[in-house]
């Protein structure tokens, strides 16, 4: 690209989970290269990460998926993009995703839409509506199960760019451990320092597999296979209470 990039991303909420760490780590990684980079999104725990004097940050109810609030949304998006200059709108989430297809074919600014997860499409409506992420100049999946799920269950003839996920090393480190920090949160999650933890972090729905988890530590167990060892399930529910005291 010839020109230099002004990014808007979009999404529903800047929570804990990998589309909103993802969502952040790009912001950050654009402002870095000496580039416009901007998020507009409804709230959220990672907002407080956000560097605001650096990243541009908006704040609009994008994650309500009442058709008036979508319409008004286009607005406020096409606004934003012609105001601030944007060359590439970045979609995570299908009500925000309608939004700025809209206000990408009014401005004329190419959409990238992100297919995070697989979305339930039990009667024509709804796939319809999940359609709406395939609907950017550029598609991207997430995992190689998202880049089959597409293919496997949406009529879509034109390239999918397969973009696994990825951390930062430098971040995610053994030499930033500290023992003194891992004993305290042991201690806080009431785990003794000499058992062997198994941590799965994720956000809690039926697919990431914490039921499954559960049930395996259970068999474990039962073949006493679970001595000295301890597991801890890491995830925000999301607003899913039911599932949470299912697991519980």
């Amino acid at each position: 690209m010839d020109k230099k990039i002004r990014l808007l991303q979009v999404i529903p909420r800047l929570d804990v989970g990998g589309a909103e760490t993802g969502c952040k780590d790009i912001a950050q990684f654009i402002n870095n290269q000496n580039y416009f980079s901007a998020i507009l999104c409804s709230g959220g725990e990672q907002i407080k990460y956000i560097d605001q004097s650096k990243i541009k940050l908006f704040k609009f109810p994008v994650q309500s998926k009442n058709p008036l609030i979508i319409f008004f949304n286009i607005f406020v998006i096409l606004f934003i993009v012609l105001f601030y200059k944007i060359n590439i709108i970045h979609v995570r989430s299908r009500a925000p995703g309608w939004s700025c297809y809209f206000a990408s074919k009014l401005s004329g600014v190419p959409l990238i839409c992100t297919f995070h997860g697989t979305y339930n499409f039990n009667n024509p409506l709804k796939k319809f509506y999940n359609s709406i992420m395939l609907r950017g100049n550029s598609v991207i999946a997430g995992s190689k199960f998202i880049f089959d799920h597409i293919k496997n269950n949406y009529n879509y003839s034109k390239k999918i760019f397969f973009v696994p996920r990825g951390i930062d090393t430098n971040y995610f480190s053994s030499k930033n451990s500290n023992i003194e920090e891992s004993n305290s949160v042991r201690k806080r999650w009431g785990i003794s320092n000499n058992h062997f933890l198994i941590l799965l972090p994720g956000r809690l729905t039926f697919w990431k597999g914490q039921f499954l988890f559960l049930n395996t530590l259970l068999s474990l167990k039962q073949e006493n296979l679970l001595n000295n060892i301890s597991a801890v399930i890491l995830g925000d529910d999301q607003g899913r209470s039911e599932y949470r005291k299912y697991l519980l």
